[in-house]
C-alpha cells in the first residue's frame, strides 16, 4: 500500500465513519482536497468504493487484528 501520509490520515478518518466535510474540518483542508485524497487512496488500495477501500485499509494496516476477529467469529458461529 503506497499511500501518502495524508491519504493514510484521511482513510483512518473514513474508517472511523467521518464524512468528507468532518474530515476537512478536522484536518483544516479543503473539502475538494479530502475528496482527492480519498479518490487516490481508493485507486491505490484497489477498492471498489469508499467502504470497500476503508475495509481493505483497515485489514492492511492491522492484519493481526483482522485474523483474530475472523477466528473469534468462527468460534462463535
Amino acid at each position: 500500500m503506497n499511500l501518502t501520509p495524508q491519504e493514510k490520515i484521511v482513510m483512518a478518518y473514513v474508517v472511523l465513519g467521518l464524512s468528507d466535510k468532518e474530515i476537512s474540518q478536522k484536518m483544516k483542508i479543503k473539502y475538494s482536497t479530502v475528496r482527492t485524497y480519498i479518490d487516490r487512496a481508493i485507486l491505490k488500495i484497489g477498492g471498489r468504493n469508499r467502504t470497500h477501500a476503508a475495509f481493505k485499509f483497515l485489514v492492511l494496516q492491522s492484519p493481526e487484528v483482522y485474523l483474530q476477529t475472523i477466528e473469534t467469529l468462527q468460534e462463535v458461529l
